[in-house]
Order: C-alpha cells, then sequence, then structure tokens
C-alpha cells in the first residue's frame, strides 16, 4: 500500500498518467498544430483539449514549480520556433485561453500564473482579462496586467473603441495604485501606446505627477528603498514632456514640488548616513533623473548640479546636500526653483537629515 501511494504522489507531480482532476488517467494530448491557416472543428477539439487539461492541472497544483510548467506548457503552441503560429491560430489559441483562465484570476494562488499566461500571450484576445487583472489586489498581477496590455498596444491601437477603453483602464490604475513597481509598469505601458493614435494620451503625463508625489510622501518618514524604480518613472515623465506634453502652471507646480522632494529627501538620508552604498548609487541616479525633469518642466532656467557623480567622501556628500539645498530651498531660505516657482514648498528636514 505504501509503495502505491509513493508511486501515486510521484506520476501526480511529474504530470504523468496520474492527472487531476479533469485530467484523470488521461495521458497528456498533443499539442495542437500552430501552423494552420483555417481551423477545422478537429482544430478547435484539438485546442480546447489541450488548454483544459494543463489548465485543470494548473488549478490542481500546489507547488510553484508546478505551476510554472503548467504555464509553459500553455504557452508552448505559440512558442514554437519551428512551427510559428498563424494568425488564425493565434487569435483562436489566445481566445481559448482567456475564456478557461479568466475565472481563475479569482483565486489568490493562482492568479499570478494565470495573469503571467495571459500576458505573455500577446494577443489581443487576451485584453478583457489584462485590464480586470490591473484590478487585482496581488501586486504581481497588476504589474504583470500592465506589462502584458503593452504587449499588445500595436494591435489594440487599430481599434479605437478598445484603445479608448484600455487607456481609460490603465490611466485609472495608475490614479489609485500605491505599489512602485506597478506604477513604473503603468508609465511605461502608456508610453508604450502610440501618442499619434489618441492626441489626449499625453494628458496622462499630471497622473505621472501623482504618482511621484505619493512616492516622495513616503520618502519624508523613510528612506528610499526603491529609488531605481522612482527614477524610471521620473525618466517616464522627463519623456513625456519630450514628447510634447503641455502642463498647466499648476501641473508645472505639482512636477516641481514632487521632483525637488524626491532630490532633496533621499540627499538628507545620504548625508545623515542612511543609506549603504547600493542605495547611493540608485540615489544619485535618482537626483540625476529628477534634475534633467525639472529642467524639462521649465526650460527657463538650468537646474543641474555638476560632479555629483564624484561624490564618495562625507565631506563630499555635505556638499553636495548644500548644493541641492540651493537648488530646493533649507528652512526659511529659499531655493532656485522657488525664486522660478513661488509655490513650490521649500521640503521639509527629515528626521536627523538636517
Amino acid at each position: 500500500m505504501r509503495t502505491w501511494r509513493w508511486m501515486a504522489r510521484a506520476a501526480i507531480f511529474a504530470g504523468g498518467s496520474f492527472g487531476f482532476g479533469g485530467a484523470g488517467l488521461q495521458a497528456a494530448p498533443p499539442a495542437p498544430n500552430p501552423t494552420v491557416t483555417a481551423l477545422s472543428p478537429i482544430d478547435r477539439t484539438a485546442i480546447s483539449s489541450y488548454v483544459d487539461y494543463y489548465a485543470t492541472l494548473l488549478k490542481s497544483a500546489v507547488q510553484s514549480g508546478r505551476m510554472v510548467r503548467d504555464r509553459r506548457a500553455l504557452l508552448y503552441p505559440l512558442r514554437r520556433p519551428q512551427q510559428p503560429p498563424s494568425a488564425v491560430f493565434s487569435e483562436h489559441y489566445a481566445s481559448t485561453l482567456t475564456t478557461t483562465l479568466q475565472p481563475l484570476l479569482n483565486r489568490p494562488t493562482l492568479a499570478l500564473n494565470v495573469m503571467i499566461t495571459l500576458a505573455k500571450a500577446r494577443d489581443l484576445a487576451t485584453q478583457p482579462a489584462l485590464q480586470a487583472g490591473l484590478s487585482n489586489s496581488n501586486a504581481a498581477v497588476r504589474y504583470w496586467a500592465a506589462w502584458g496590455l503593452a504587449q499588445i498596444w500595436p494591435g489594440v491601437e487599430q481599434i479605437p473603441p478598445a484603445f479608448q477603453q484600455a487607456i481609460a483602464a490603465v490611466e485609472t490604475a495608475l490614479g489609485r495604485e500605491t505599489d512602485p513597481v506597478v506604477m513604473r509598469q503603468l508609465c511605461a505601458t502608456l508610453l508604450a501606446a502610440n501618442p499619434q493614435a489618441n492626441p489626449n494620451l499625453l494628458a496622462a503625463a499630471p497622473l505621472v505627477i501623482a504618482a511621484l508625489r505619493k512616492i516622495a510622501a513616503t520618502y519624508a518618514k523613510a528612506p528610499p528603498d526603491n529609488p531605481q524604480v522612482t527614477a524610471d518613472i521620473v525618466m517616464q515623465l522627463h519623456t513625456w514632456l519630450d514628447d510634447g506634453a503641455v502642463l498647466t502652471d499648476a501641473q508645472k507646480n505639482a512636477a516641481m514640488t514632487a521632483l525637488t522632494e524626491l532630490i532633496s529627501f533621499p540627499a538628507q538620508y545620504w548625508n545623515a548616513g542612511a543609506l549603504d552604498t547600493a542605495s547611493q548609487l540608485q540615489v544619485k541616479r535618482l537626483i540625476a533623473a529628477g534634475l534633467d525633469a525639472m529642467n524639462a518642466v521649465s526650460s527657463t532656467a538650468d537646474f543641474s548640479i555638476r560632479g555629483l557623480g564624484a561624490a564618495s567622501t562625507p565631506t563630499q556628500v555635505g556638499g553636495i546636500l548644500l548644493r541641492i539645498n540651493e537648488l530646493t530651498g533649507s528652512q526659511e531660505q529659499k531655493g532656485r526653483v522657488q525664486k522660478l516657482f513661488p509655490l513650490v514648498p521649500i521640503p521639509p528636514r527629515i528626521p536627523g537629515g538636517a
């Protein structure tokens, strides 16, 4: 009896004939032929059988390694170098994946692998599921949903109603997002869309500014743990401005407020000795990106700080803080930013960073 139980478990975790649930004792069905240019009833049945089989295994998997293997199996027909899928096959296969897997997004243990599978399918048929994933409670699921939408933008742009719907969904998601990594991907997803296909797309820049202000608010309370991610978002804003985004005066003040804080707070923590070597390198990148973005917000002044990359000793770091204070303002002394943007407040002093 013990031997039988051991053999059964081994077969199950190996994905062999002792399958789970609906797969029963069935052998794995052969992968459907992806090169067909017209789907016959037999082809459609082959696709359904294949997707159902591995979706059933995915639903029953309890180990992450098993889930990854099932996920790869589901994507295999779309990723065969020697047999590239036809457009007809890709659309129907991705549609079948979406219909089968989207209900599983409600299962916390499966949602991430389901979303990765749908995102990597890179087909328009997955758009509804990807948009639904933007509101998932799991940040990783939201990240992959945004990533997946970026992959299908070229096709969605050819369908104006669907494109407007997707843009609205991403903008709404960015407006409520609190995870910096997901914010970065949402910004990148919007930027991946062709502005020529939607002239109003550049209006999303204020959402990026709002995201930066959320992050800056966390820096006022604790040393930054995501300066590299934040620098990427700052550079997204800079790219938007270079692409022609026009900010209102209120938006310029909001952007400069966020940028001054994102420069000042990390510099203060650095000066207080609260950053390790790796964080210092990332903060340098964040400060440089912030200065470039400031120049993009207002072309009437040069906000760059020369020689920043050479800082290493405490004396040099202190010098950087003084120069940043000259730029962003310190205590009761207004900085160069406030002289050009009087409504931008001077960043407060952080605990131990003055």
